[in-house]
């Protein structure tokens, strides 16, 4: 069966398909507009791997944190893909899509810069540690036993929080590692993980 998997909750906007015996990837670095490129990126994505959208059996997809549009642009677009299909949805956190690239057996923490002073981060030792957003100083104190009992940081954010410390890998998920971890993923509804509020507020209606 083949996977499309999809993300674009940071500045990168990423698309695969694995499954086949060979898995094909397709990385932009564009910053912004991710919903103008989404489309013609799934298009040639399967026109190189000579499939169809009939072929897909499934859909990976990150769900934030990141962007608030970014991660809305890519739930959009996998649910309708899904949904008109009938496909299984395999939702997962960008954090955890970023931990795939840590050595094997390792413990440390993603951390991804958020912007105003701020990360989004997880700790990964084992336990049931939660996604958050907290502050340089909150965040590098949430990490502090980890990363100094010789864990490894991955993502944008890891030298913002931990200057002194170099990032094993990152700054976005690697989709041809989230298509090798598909087995262990489970299918399940799409909800976005923002952890901020949108910037924008709509406006309050006039009296």
């Amino acid at each position: 069966m083949h996977t499309l998997a999809i993300d674009t909750c940071l500045a990168a906007l990423s698309v695969g398909i694995g499954g086949g015996g060979k898995d094909i990837v397709l990385t932009r670095h564009i910053g912004v507009g991710h919903a103008e490129h989404l489309a013609p990126m799934i298009e040639e994505l399967l026109a190189e791997a000579g499939l169809t959208p009939a072929d897909i059996g499934q859909v990976a997809v990150t769900v934030g944190p990141g962007s608030f549009m970014g991660v809305r642009v890519g739930l959009s677009f996998a649910s309708g893909f899904a949904l008109t299909r009938g496909l299984p949805t395999l939702p997962i956190t960008t954090l955890e899509a970023l931990w795939l690239s840590a050595p094997t057996g390792a413990k440390g923490a993603v951390l991804i810069d958020a912007r105003r002073g701020q990360v989004y981060g997880q700790v990964f030792d084992g336990s049931s540690a939660q996604p958050f957003l907290l502050d340089i100083d909150a965040a590098r104190a949430a990490t502090a036993p980890v990363i100094e009992g010789g864990g490894v940081l991955i993502g944008s954010g890891a030298e913002i929080v931990w200057p002194d410390q170099k990032p094993v890998a990152g700054p976005y998920p690697d989709l041809g590692l989230l298509l090798a971890a598909v087995p262990q993923l489970s299918p399940g509804p799409l909800h976005p993980l923002y952890l901020r509020p949108p910037d924008a507020a709509p406006m309050a209606k006039r009296a």
